[in-house]
């Protein structure tokens, strides 16, 4: 029997020992197509299975596949995945929604605690200011215990950061429309019917969605203004969920404290981005799924996805569950 081909099309890891190991043990070799004379576009038109980081599968991409059966996606976002094309074309779509639980969660509340605490700015202020400067910006700091924490969505992560923020004092409060209102309440949340309520009621809202047609640009003007002055925005999930333009705008003009990003709308951020000048933004570089441990997880998880479809069996994480009424 032939091998089977499966192609990373722009793989940034580096070596990949623990792919080929998985993969080996079904008799399927692994292309790296960043070491490849051919294309990737080229090299995925004869391949088992892909695994993809950042490249766009558009519909045009994924009718031109000609034996794919998996696009397994390196990450928990799918945005560049058409997820209609690749249903009607009978490819399984998974991604890795549960390897930086910890991470992220920790990382999300890393935030919190820079802002609430003025972390990152005293540090700043001590070194360039001095002593003096710096302690003088504490004036308007409050207290967390009772404070309240509103998730927009509540999957697995924000679940672990609700945990994480209530031993920290803070009340919590969620809106998801696609969760059970029980799963909420047993996770020690409150369940609002809809973001308004939630962003009049939270003093920080932590944002945990997809980025879909639906989510892009969630969060304008209108919604900043009803979290209000004393409240802080933080964004670990996909940066097009929040207008940056009208963060901006809602933070220079004190409709908000300030916000807590690690996703932005256009990556890699660049120096000339109006959020790099504004002092009561926190800013790290799309990292808070990383550790040592978690991509190995990662890796290993997205090997498994493509090795279970090529023996017959499902992804451990399909996305596109609609493939099974076909």
């Amino acid at each position: 029997m032939e091998p089977f081909s499966v192609v990373y099309t722009d793989n940034s890891k580096g070596g990949l020992d623990i792919e080929r190991d998985i993969l080996g043990k079904i008799n399927a070799e692994l292309i790296d197509a960043e070491l490849s004379d051919r294309s990737a576009r080229d090299l995925i038109k004869e391949a088992d299975g892909v695994i993809v980081s950042q490249m766009e599968f558009d519909r045009e991409i994924i009718e031109s596949l000609e034996k794919c059966r998996v696009i397994s996606r390196t990450g928990i976002g799918f945005e560049n995945v058409d997820l209609e094309a690749a249903t009607e074309m009978g490819i399984y779509v998974s991604n890795v929604p549960d390897y930086c639980i910890p991470e992220v969660s920790n990382h999300t509340i890393g935030l919190i605690l820079s802002l609430e605490r003025r972390i990152v700015g005293f540090d700043r202020d001590i070194r360039k200011n001095g002593w003096g400067v710096a302690r003088s910006k504490w004036a308007d700091m409050r207290r967390i215990e009772g404070q309240t924490i509103g998730f927009v969505a509540f999957g697995q992560i924000p679940k672990e950061v609700c945990r994480k923020a209530i031993a920290l004092g803070f009340d919590a409060v969620a809106y998801d429309p696609y969760v059970d209102p029980e799963e909420i309440i047993e996770a020690g949340a409150k369940c609002v019917e809809n973001i308004e309520d939630l962003l009049k009621i939270s003093d920080v809202v932590s944002l945990h969605v997809p980025l879909t047609d639906e989510t892009r640009g969630m969060i304008g003007k209108r919604e900043l203004e009803l979290v209000g002055k004393n409240g802080f925005i933080i964004n670990t999930s996909r940066g097009g969920v929040i207008d940056e333009e009208s963060l901006v705008w809602a933070i220079e003009n004190g409709k908000i404290a300030g916000a807590g990003l690690d996703v932005y709308a256009d990556e890699p951020f660049q120096s000339n981005n109006p959020l790099s000048d504004i002092e009561k933004v926190v800013l790290t570089p799309h990292v808070a799924f990383k550790s040592v441990e978690s991509e190995l997880k990662q890796r290993e998880i997205v090997a498994e996805n493509i090795r279970a479809v090529l023996t017959g069996r499902e992804p451990i994480n399909i996305v596109n569950k609609e493939i099974f009424s076909l």
